[in-house]
């Protein structure tokens, strides 16, 4: 999967075209995103989706804020992808966040978060309503939860789109029903 923000709508439906036009690899998401950018997520085999990344990447070089290119991603980030993430009730559990400046970079963050620690994904709040910033929300044993934040944090550190990462070791029970 490879998930990618351009400055512009103008040079993301370009974006999306190339990449269509490129490879065969499914648009999952391609849409405007506040304030004024465009999101796009799009997936396929590894050799297309690493084809059709490339190809935007040195065509709409200076005119994207952020992308990533996600080899092998988990079955769970999908999934919250998808709106399947964890019910919104884990009494016990601890609860992170990470908080970025673009939606690309939450995914990315995601992705590395639940392939380093035993967590799951509570939630996604992807740029829609936030002036395009992207949250991811987290769920475990405290320890498993602070090093997902870490690695998802290092994982987009060199972006520049780390806005902020918290925990919560034992967050009031009626929390969780406003992360859903």
């Amino acid at each position: 999967m490879a998930v990618i923000e351009a400055q512009t709508t103008a040079t993301g439906l370009a974006a999306a075209d190339t990449v269509l036009k490129t490879a065969d690899c499914p648009l999952f998401r391609a849409n405007t995103v506040c304030p004024g950018k465009f999101f796009l997520l799009f997936g396929g085999s590894l050799s297309a989706v690493k084809e059709a990344y490339d190809r935007v990447q040195r065509t709409y070089q200076g005119e994207l804020l952020d992308s990533f290119f996600l080899g092998h991603i988990s079955d769970q980030l999908l999934a919250g992808l998808g709106g399947e993430g964890k019910p919104v009730s884990a009494a016990g559990q601890a609860v992170g966040v990470i908080e970025t400046f673009t939606g690309a970079s939450a995914i990315a963050a995601a992705d590395a978060a639940v392939k380093a620690a035993q967590v799951e994904i509570v939630n996604f709040k992807l740029a829609q309503g936030m002036t395009g910033k992207g949250v991811v929300y987290l769920s475990g044993a405290v320890a498993a939860v602070e090093a997902a934040l870490q690695a998802g944090a290092e994982a987009i550190r060199d972006s520049g789109n780390l806005c902020a990462t918290g925990l919560l070791p034992s967050p009031h029970e009626l929390l969780w029903r406003s992360l859903g």
